[in-house]
């Protein structure tokens, strides 16, 4: 106590002189403790090796690494290992054994980087342990391409001989051989992630070509069932066939047989298939609808369509989407079912026509106006209680719409017509107008007059070919006749021989008339009573067919010519719209064997 009582006799002074005492007590042995420990740790730590002493640095050479004879020694080692690898890889392509030379300089390499660590190791020494892993990745690299390269193509080789099984197996090793080069040799100049792709791609397209190919045979053994008529059988195949593409589109996403395309195509073939038998059995009775109407069957053919209309709206609901579903059909069907109710009509209206035409033939004209007025009334109400009637066009509508027209004037006109008809030498039941159509004829047929030289009297003129095969055709109508524009030979015959100044004298040319056309029947008859076959205007031709050609004839000359030129019986080569005011027409009406 009395040691402590030299800082002071209070109890507080006391207190702090024992807390210095033991502090400066507890310093003194920590400082002892730690002497010991590092005794104890110099004197039982391990001993190197002398083959590890031997690599250390010599003591004197320790600030210079670079200068060590241990690390010159290994840095040599690396420039034989890579010596021999450049001696090998000169001589052509290099084996694995080759390759390992490589892996032996990596390892010394690593070695003389360790000495000091990669953190203080010179730059030198790292530049040239990236520049060796570069080598060995480009180098493997490559060794690795050239047998993935011979397996592609022995696999592309392969393929092309149909043996897709052998085809596969070395597409995958060469998928194998990428797969690695890309993965653990980064630095290589062979790494191809494109051509991984590609090879992928493959692999998976042959791995599905058979599942893609089950599918295909399914669905066009179905259509052959269908054709058959085995429809259950056709579903189930084209079911299994459905099926399979659904598992090439979900499971094989990359394969180029999983298209969105063509699973499309499966689905439209299997709702084909579903409505395959109505759908049938909706043409068949279209086939014989029409069959019972043209054997003038309307019971059959009315019943016939009923049914088909049934079928086809079921096939409409259960498939909108659907081909099959075409609105067109269904009302294609109605057609048939308004012209299967229309033909007894039809039929009376056709009776009405053939009654008219017979009191046009024999020129019954008590009764005509009225069967005449009665049949136009008839098609009027045929078109507006038939509106879908395929009779439609069968109608006549054009015909008994002149008729009617006509109707007052038609026992005048009929008598001027046949009055001035002729019979032709060596054409039996063929009559040959004996001049050409005046004008008074065709303005009253046609309802208008295009000629220049304006003159009831006066042949019709500046009429294009096209205009008088029409005239021609609306007389027939009138005449219940066939009615039509003479041939070459009909005019010739009817012209008969051509000679002699007597004959020039009596043909309206330049000669006679100062180049203007005559009134018809003013000029004189030839011995078989027809006028103006040469001279006054000249005649248009008919043509075989009802095309129109690209050229027309015009025969007979005109008043601007003269006789000699007449006598030749000229011919000009028109277009069949032409006009001209030289330019006419006359016809010709078969009589016997017409309908």
């Amino acid at each position: 106590m009395r040691l402590f009582q030299k800082y002071g006799t209070r109890a507080s002074e006391v207190q702090r002189a024992k807390r210095e005492f033991f502090l400066r007590l507890a310093l003194i042995c920590a400082v002892l403790i730690f002497f010991a420990g590092m005794l104890v740790i110099t004197r039982f730590s391990p001993r190197l090796d002398e083959a590890t002493r031997d690599q250390l640095p010599e003591p004197g050479n320790r600030g210079d690494p670079l200068a060590n004879p241990n690390l010159n020694r290994l840095r040599a080692e690396v420039d034989e290992r890579l010596q021999q690898f450049q001696k090998a890889r000169a001589a052509g392509e290099v084996a694995l054994e080759e390759l390992d030379l490589l892996d032996q300089a990596i390892e010394k390499q690593r070695r003389v980087i360790s000495f000091r660590g990669s953190e203080i190791a010179p730059k030198a020494d790292l530049d040239s342990l990236e520049e060796l892993l570069s080598r060995r990745d480009d180098e493997m690299g490559k060794f690795l391409m050239a047998q993935s390269r011979r397996l592609q193509s022995a696999a592309e080789e392969s393929l092309a001989a149909g043996k897709e099984e052998e085809a596969l197996g070395q597409y995958r090793r060469a998928r194998n051989l990428q797969e690695e080069i890309n993965d653990q040799y980064p630095r290589s100049s062979e790494r191809d992630p494109s051509r991984l792709h590609t090879l992928n791609n493959r692999i998976l397209n042959l791995e599905t070509r058979p599942l893609a190919a089950e599918a295909d045979r399914l669905r066009e053994q179905a259509l052959s069932l269908v054709e058959g008529g085995r429809y259950d059988e056709a579903l189930a195949a084209m079911e299994g066939a459905l099926e399979k593409q659904q598992t090439l589109n979900e499971e094989y996403r990359r394969s180029r047989f999983a298209s969105l395309a063509r699973l499309k195509q499966f689905r439209d073939t299997w709702k084909s298939v579903q409505i395959a038998e109505d759908r049938n059995r909706v043409r068949r009775l279209i086939e014989e609808a029409r069959i019972a109407l043209d054997v003038e069957d309307p019971e059959r053919a009315l019943a016939l369509t009923e049914e088909a209309e049934v079928l086809q709206n079921r096939v409409m609901a259960r498939f909108p989407e659907s081909e099959e579903a075409d609105p067109e059909i269904l009302a294609s069907i109605q057609r048939m079912q308004d012209t299967a109710s229309s033909l007894p009509r039809f039929t009376e209206i056709r009776s009405m026509r053939e009654e008219v035409r017979r009191l046009l033939r024999t020129r019954s004209f008590g009764d005509l106006r009225n069967r005449i007025s009665e049949w136009y009334r008839a098609v009027r109400a045929f078109r507006g209680a038939f509106p879908e009637s395929a009779y439609l066009s069968r109608l006549r509508e054009d015909e008994v719409a002149l008729l009617h027209e006509k109707r007052d004037t038609l026992p005048m006109l009929l008598k001027s017509v046949h009055r001035n008809l002729l019979p032709v030498p060596g054409h039996s039941g063929r009559l040959l107008y004996r001049s050409e159509v005046p004008q008074s004829l065709y303005e009253e047929v046609m309802g208008e007059n295009p000629s220049q030289n304006v003159n009831p009297q006066l042949p019709v003129d500046s009429v294009a070919w096209t205009e008088a095969r029409s005239f021609s055709r609306r007389l027939s109508w009138l005449l219940a006749y066939p009615v039509s524009l003479p041939t070459r030979l009909l005019f010739t015959d009817a012209l008969g021989a051509v000679s002699g100044e007597a004959i020039a004298d009596n043909l309206w040319s330049s000669q006679s008339t100062e180049r203007s056309t005559q009134p018809v029947r003013t000029s004189t008859p030839n011995d078989f009573g027809f006028y103006d076959l040469l001279g006054n205007v000249s005649e248009w031709l008919g043509v075989a067919g009802e095309e129109v050609p690209e050229r027309v004839v015009a025969i007979g000359g005109s008043a601007r010519d003269t006789p000699q030129r007449l006598l030749t019986i000229p011919e000009e080569a028109r277009e069949p719209s032409e006009r001209n005011r030289f330019v006419g027409f006359r016809f010709s009406v078969q009589m016997e064997g017409s309908e």
